[in-house]
């Protein structure tokens, strides 16, 4: 995003959290506005629609469409938001601490925890619950799931698939388009499919949501980016907020809170079907009992 000076850390967190999430699929008159408000949070908390509009150099329309984006209902409560915020005691903006090449061992792992930490919290801070909801009842309802992912998010698809497997569920989990599609087509309206997916830009995922939506087969979406062409075939998209991008960490701090996610919807599911948690404890019991070496 673009930064002219300190003051974007005058802005609502959740405003900044979000804005990165879709800034890359804002329309140029958009990021006109985006960049304008990053820049200016005093003056624009002071200023009317019309009178930001034309410093940002877009119309007032594009003000309205780009705060609706955000989740606001318009300018106006944008700007109501924004003149609480700034009334507040500021809080500094989230910076990351990147993993360099001079860092000790001790050094990495300190800001490889601190990252997660501040990633799951950012997550936590911004969640919508609403559609959490939803999804819980859509997977509490469901008679098969399946867990799609591809790379290292089929980690957190497989983690899922054997907590669901243990429980004694219906569950289906593959990295593979193949056998992805052949479950799709097998799969009706009573069923469900979670996908992960950071970017929700993977080719084969937007490929089998769409399958999937056609079908009318309910799709969960975890990703980063709730305007990526993934998130706008799903019917359910739940948000991360976790932007350290390093190739030294691999991203691993987005797939710790992609597990949280997935985690907490089993848990939640689980805990409104007392005879799978049942089996589930019953499973591992006899699987902590196999696998313990006696003494």
């Amino acid at each position: 995003m673009h930064f002219e000076n300190d003051l974007f850390q005058k802005l609502p967190v959740n405003f900044l959290l979000k804005l990165q999430s879709i800034y890359g699929t804002l329309k140029t008159a958009e990021r006109k506005a985006a960049d304008y408000i990053l820049d200016h949070p005093d003056s624009v908390a002071m200023a009317s629609i019309s009178e930001t509009a034309s410093l940002a150099g877009c119309s007032e329309p594009t003000l309205i469409r780009f705060t609706r984006k955000l989740g606001y209902t318009g300018f106006a409560d944008f700007k109501s938001q924004l003149q609480n915020v700034l009334l507040q005691q500021p809080t500094s903006a989230v910076e990351y601490q990147y993993i360099t090449q001079n860092d000790t061992p001790f050094q990495v792992i300190n800001k490889l925890i601190a990252i997660t930490i501040q990633d799951l919290q950012n997550t936590l801070d911004v969640f919508d619950g609403e559609q959490y909801d939803k999804a819980v009842s859509v997977l509490l309802n469901a008679g098969k799931i399946a867990f799609f992912g591809t790379g290292d998010a089929y980690l957190v698809a497989q983690s899922a698939y054997n907590r669901c497997l243990r429980a004694g569920m219906d569950v289906f989990c593959s990295s593979d388009p193949d056998p992805m599609l052949t479950v799709a087509n097998r799969m009706d309206s009573g069923d469900a499919v979670v996908i992960i997916s950071h970017s929700g830009r993977n080719r084969y995922m937007y490929e089998i949501a769409r399958q999937l939506k056609s079908e009318n087969i309910p799709v969960i979406l975890i990703t980063n980016y709730p305007l990526s062409p993934v998130a706008k075939t799903s019917d359910i998209v739940l948000v991360e907020y976790a932007f350290m991008e390093a190739p030294e960490s691999d991203s691993i701090s987005c797939r710790v809170v992609e597990m949280c996610i997935v985690e907490s919807l089993l848990i939640s599911v689980l805990l409104k079907k007392p005879e799978n948690s049942k089996a589930q404890l019953a499973v591992m019991k006899r699987l902590g009992q196999y696998n313990r070496i006696k003494a």
